[in-house]
């Protein structure tokens, strides 16, 4: 694999056709086929052929959608130095085999009309601590060992020998040239001559690989056991509603789906569809005939029947109360006018916290008709809760749940209508 070329080491610069890659970032001591169509790279490898050697710079585009290169600001710095082993020419279409050799720092592009030509000087490989290059392979190789989906992308022929045997510089070209590494990430490799400090990138990046591969295996064991108590509850709940059917109570499902179906396309508050959906299990537990069925039932409607969601439009126009008052009622006027300053303390503070106000007064002196004015003026709805002759509290409040005909209160009443 690995290709000897000679370079002149006093003058480490070296003009050559320029071979411009999408996508591919080709790393030394590599055996790599490349398909060319662009005008400019037919003509590069043109170029290349010309030579005694069939030389050339391989480099990648920054941008691989990009479709027309037009300086090296559009290339990555750090390319290759290649020659060219094997060419074919289909309808116009060049496909070659390379041998990389060099790491190359391009210097200079210049599009001619022969294609692309690029300065470009070596970078030579340069080696650190014998003992920190030992720990560092190591750890690389004991990542890399233990994982089988990266062993499958190294093609087999590629390390004519054991790997645990390889060059700790031809391991570092090897998984950067196969592994699953970004653009950047494969370009940082490549511009790095420096074989212990490839090594710590490479093993940096698969910690990096190796830790976001435990996060995904935990996200889709928690998608799969979701999807798995999703089919069992769906299971479940056929088998219970073709039972209640056998039984002849299947109509208790209408209720069931009705609720569900309300949760779905209604904006309820996130602990009124938790409370729902607790008192709804509850509810398919058990048998319609049961009494405690019917109160969950019916709690369930009442509780969905509130207006967690509906909401009016206050109209806190001063003059249009004003208005509305005068139009219902003659006379009056210091309770108007209370009424007024009331509302405008309202809309100045934004807040409800002032005192409540009562009405009172005989039998037909206009209470109620005001307290009607007074919603009819604000765009609200009005519910008027008759007290007379109430002697129990829980009237008004509601009564508990374990109570035999319970039922909500006077004021949950009058808004859920």
């Amino acid at each position: 694999m690995e290709e000897n070329v000679v370079i002149d080491k006093s003058t480490k610069r070296i003009t050559l056709p320029l071979l411009i890659t999408r996508g591919l970032v080709l790393f030394p001591q590599m055996t790599e086929s490349i398909e060319a169509s662009r005008p400019y790279s037919v003509s590069a490898i043109d170029e290349a052929k010309k030579n005694t050697n069939s030389l050339l710079f391989v480099a990648s585009q920054k941008d691989p959608n990009l479709e027309d290169v037009s300086s090296l600001d559009d290339l990555n710095v750090f390319a290759t130095l290649a020659r060219i082993v094997n060419f074919v020419n289909k309808d116009g279409v060049y496909r070659i085999r390379v041998i990389a050799s060099k790491r190359i720092r391009l210097l200079s592009v210049q599009k001619t009309e022969k294609g692309f030509e690029a300065e470009g000087e070596t970078l030579e490989e340069e080696f650190g601590n014998e003992e920190e290059e030992v720990s560092l392979l190591e750890n690389v190789l004991s990542i890399f060992n233990e994982d089988p989906s990266l062993i499958r992308m190294v093609p087999k022929g590629v390390l004519t020998n054991n790997i645990n045997n390889a060059s700790p510089s031809l391991i570092t070209d090897v998984f950067g040239n196969y592994l699953p590494f970004s653009m950047p990430q494969k370009v940082a490799l490549l511009g790095e001559p420096n074989v212990n400090k490839r090594l710590a990138m490479l093993l940096t990046l698969l910690q990096s690989k190796k830790k976001n591969d435990a996060l995904d295996r935990k996200l889709d064991e928690t998608v799969r056991e979701r999807a798995e108590q999703s089919q069992k509850e769906y299971y479940l709940r056929e088998k219970m509603k073709a039972i209640k059917d056998e039984l002849g109570e299947g109509n208790v499902l209408d209720d069931e789906d009705d609720v569900r179906k309300r949760l779905e396309e209604n904006p309820y508050p996130e602990n009124v569809k938790k409370k729902v959906l607790n008192e709804l299990h509850r509810f398919e537990m058990m048998p319609e005939a049961s009494l405690e069925a019917s109160l969950i039932m019916n709690y369930i409607q009442v509780l969905m029947n509130v207006p967690w969601y509906q909401r009016t439009e206050d109209n806190d126009s001063l003059e249009n109360v004003q208005k509305i008052l005068d139009e219902d009622h003659f006379g009056l006027e210091k309770v108007k006018k209370r009424i007024i300053e009331y509302l405008a303390v309202k809309k100045a503070t934004g807040s409800l916290k002032a005192p409540i106000l009562c009405f009172y007064g005989p039998p037909g002196c206009g209470k109620t008709s005001l307290a009607k004015s007074i919603a009819r003026a604000l765009g609200r709805k009005f519910f008027k809760a008759s007290l007379g002759g109430i002697s129990d509290e829980a009237e008004i409040r509601g009564h508990r749940r374990t109570y035999v005909g319970s039922m909500p209160g006077r004021i949950i009443q009058g808004m859920t209508k």
